[in-house]
């Protein structure tokens, strides 16, 4: 797993999301499951680092409380106040060589113990580094998506146009009831919700004039705000027999 490319992961989703090739919900979903999945990396090869020797033995809250330990020492005011730190880093190397001492084969003295437990604090300190700047990353694609759920439901508010500012046509189709009078993102509303390709066809007939196939879909829409699809308009002109028109 390549951690280093989940921020740019993250990015790509926000785009999708933003371009409607994802929905919120799954943008949502996609993010949350590469962070979990992130997390759990980061968390296995941090204990994989430990486990070589084994120095949260001599921790009381062991291997947690010494990935805390390590993790502060990132803070400015762990520096300001690191001698309790390094008390606790004493203690464990002290029991770390006196365990050796006890019928070990491999005996580390206090300094090259030491050189071991400072190897390992820098790799978890890394990783643990790594795991905040991904967290960041992952924060503010959540704000990017709920900010793009945000514009999305604003563009969906119909828009209620006075039949004095609209062209003839449309004040003909609101009198006979096709149109609501109402906008979303410069569609008219068909007024009816089953059957509203049928409605435009039929009164395209009556008033002698053609809807081409790419004049309803950018003109018109459901209530929903969803434009009608081209499958399903040239579905309809198949059932009953009629040309297909892009003109």
């Amino acid at each position: 797993m390549g951690i280093t490319f989940s921020v740019e992961q993250y990015v790509m989703i926000v785009y999708d999301c933003r371009s409607g090739k994802l929905s919120q919900e799954q943008a949502l979903k996609d993010i949350n499951k590469k962070y979990k999945s992130t997390q759990k990396y980061i968390k296995r090869e941090i204990i994989n680092i430990m486990n070589k020797h084994r120095f949260y033995r001599f921790v009381s809250g062991g291997i947690d409380e010494l990935i805390s330990i390590y993790d502060k020492s990132m803070d400015p005011a762990f520096r300001a106040n690191s001698k309790n730190y390094i008390n606790i880093y004493t203690k464990i190397i002290n029991d770390y060589v006196s365990e050796e001492k006890l019928g070990k084969t491999q005996k580390l003295d206090f300094d090259l113990a030491m050189a071991t437990l400072n190897e390992e604090i820098s790799k978890v300190v890394e990783l643990c580094r790594t795991e905040k700047m991904i967290t960041v990353h992952y924060e503010k694609a959540l704000a990017d998506i709920a900010s793009i759920q945000k514009t999305s439901e604003k563009s969906q508010e119909p828009e209620l146009i006075s039949n004095e500012k609209m062209p003839p046509r449309f004040q003909k189709m609101l009198t006979d009831k096709v149109i609501t009078g109402e906008k979303i993102n410069r569609r008219w509303i068909v007024n009816n919700e089953k059957h509203g390709i049928k409605e435009l066809m039929e009164w395209a007939e009556k008033n002698k004039t053609i809807f081409s196939t790419s004049y309803i879909m950018q003109t018109f829409c459901k209530r929903d705000g969803n434009p009608f699809t081209r499958g399903s308009i040239n579905t309809y002109r198949s059932k009953y027999g009629l040309t297909s028109s892009d003109e």
